[in-house]
């Protein structure tokens, strides 16, 4: 009872305040479509790094963040992608 409480007042105080942000339909194929062809490049033991590189970047305009922002997160954006062309993502 007690730690059903505590896990409780946790979640309510810390998971609950992390953003998540709502996706449209279109946004939500988009990344579905990335997620099958990592799928299926695994299954045939074919590299994903572009595919995982661009769901990140994905991700990373998901959350509206900035090039300084995900440079912090992802130090190796620079040798991926200019800013120029991050900023020009759209999801």
């Amino acid at each position: 009872e007690q730690v059903s409480k505590t896990l409780e007042q946790f979640i309510k105080q810390y998971i609950e305040e992390i953003p998540i942000p709502v996706v449209t339909k279109t946004q939500e194929i988009i990344l579905e479509n990335i997620i099958t062809k990592i799928r299926d490049r695994k299954k045939k033991n074919a590299t994903t790094a572009d595919l995982y590189t661009n769901l990140d970047l994905l991700v990373y305009r998901l959350y509206d963040l900035t090039y300084s922002e995900v440079k912090v997160i992802d130090p190796e954006i620079e040798g991926k992608i200019s800013e120029e062309e991050y900023g020009r993502i759209e999801l």
